[in-house]
C-alpha cells in the first residue's frame, strides 16, 4: 500500500514565507519581526528592547526553509482564525504571518491559538538562536548581515 504524501499548499498555492512579529508589553519586552522565505532568505528586524536594532539577513539554505513552510501547510494555519483572545493585559504580542503565493493570512495573539502556531513562533525564535528567557534576546550572531539602521 502506497503511503498518502501530507498536504502542504491551500488550494493550488504553496505556502513562500512566514513571518512573525512580537510586540511591546508593559515592561521592556523585545520587539521584533522575522521572515522566512521558501529560497532560505531570512530576514529579522530588531524595533525596540533588542541588542541588535535595524535590519539583517542570513540565508538559512532552502532545505531548512521548506521542511518548515512545508509543515505549515500541512498543519493548515490558514483555517485558523484571525485573532485569539489575549486574557492577560501585559503580555506581549505574538503576530504569524503567512504566505500563500497571492494569498496572507494573518493570525493575531497566536501565543493563544493553536498549539502549531505557537509551535512556529518557538521554531522561527530558535532560528535567531533566542529562547527569549526573561523576555531577553540575545545579541545575533556574526553569520547575520546588517543591512540597515541601527547600531552594532
Amino acid at each position: 500500500e502506497q503511503k498518502k504524501k501530507p498536504k502542504t499548499t491551500t488550494g493550488n498555492e504553496q505556502v513562500t514565507s512566514v513571518a512573525i512579529s512580537r510586540s511591546a508589553c508593559h515592561g521592556r519586552c523585545p520587539v521584533y519581526h522575522f521572515e522566512l522565505n521558501r529560497a532560505g532568505l531570512a530576514t529579522y528586524t530588531g524595533i525596540a528592547f533588542i541588542p541588535d536594532s535595524g535590519t539583517y539577513t542570513k540565508n538559512l539554505g532552502s532545505g531548512f526553509a521548506k521542511k518548515l513552510l512545508d509543515m505549515i501547510g500541512t498543519y493548515r494555519l490558514d483555517t485558523c482564525m484571525d485573532s485569539y483572545v489575549n486574557r492577560v493585559t501585559d503580555a506581549p504580542g505574538l503576530e504569524v504571518t503567512v504566505r500563500y503565493g497571492s494569498k496572507t493570512k494573518t493570525i493575531g495573539n497566536a501565543h493563544y491559538g493553536p498549539q502549531v502556531v505557537r509551535r512556529v513562533g518557538v521554531i522561527m525564535d530558535s532560528v535567531l538562536g533566542q529562547k527569549l528567557v526573561e523576555n531577553t534576546l540575545q545579541p545575533l550572531g556574526k553569520s547575520w548581515h546588517k543591512t540597515t539602521g541601527g547600531h552594532k
